[in-house]
Order: C-alpha cells, then structure tokens, then sequence
C-alpha cells in the first residue's frame, strides 16, 4: 500500500526510518555470541584449574619469612621497632651535649637550654 508522495511503506521500519527488526536481530546475535564466550571461558578454567591441583600446589618461595626481599625491606609491622630506635636517637641528640665539629670547636646542647637562652637574650633586646 502506498501513499501520495511516500514510497511503500516497511512493516519493520517506523516513522523515524528506523529498522527495529535489524537492531533486535543484532542485539540478540551479539548476547548469544557473549553468552558462547562465557561458556567457552568458563570450560577453558575449569581446564586450567583442574590441571594445576593434579600438579599440587608449589612450595612457598625460600624468602617468604625474611625481612628483605631482593632490594625491598618488608619487615612485619608489629615487630618493626626502626622507627621508635630512630626517634628516640634524635630525642637522645635533642636533650644531650656533644660535638657537631672537633675542628672547629662548634658543639651542640640540649634543645630545651637552647631555647631558655634564646627566649632569655631576647628578653634582654641582644642579638642570639
């Protein structure tokens, strides 16, 4: 059946001049060749898996245990103590005497008399 100035018209075609029939049949093409995929992926797995437990499982790796692998220091974090030996050197330098340099006669005193006099020569207005 044809109208005045329309060609046929299609029974799968709408009024936008869209296919539907066509996006359906490639819609539905494209899941069944998903759902192919899948079954084909999940075989091969089973395949793979079942041939790796017939070996038994591997021996862990001789390192696995030490505290540095190769390069990479990976101590436990419950008995890493660095951080807590390293803080308490820095306080131990903070609240101590000692020499920075012998040759020129320059030494280091402890933080907390370093500020009373520094607080104190500035109370007096003389440059530190």
């Amino acid at each position: 059946m044809s109208t005045a100035g329309h060609g046929p018209s299609h029974p799968s075609i709408d009024d936008d001049g869209i296919d539907v029939k066509k996006i359906l049949a490639i819609g539905f093409g494209s899941l069944a060749v998903f759902a192919l995929s899948a079954v084909v992926a999940y075989f091969m797995l089973r395949y793979d898996t079942n041939a790796y437990l017939a070996k038994g499982v591997p021996p862990p790796p001789a390192l696995i245990g030490k505290d540095e692998i190769g390069i990479i220091d990976i101590p436990e974090f419950d008995k890493d103590s660095r951080l807590e030996e390293w803080k308490k050197a820095k306080q131990r330098r903070l609240d101590s005497y000692g020499w920075v340099d012998r040759q020129k006669a320059l030494i280091h005193i402890p933080i907390d008399k370093a500020i009373d006099q520094v607080v104190a020569e500035s109370a007096a207005g003389s440059p530190p």
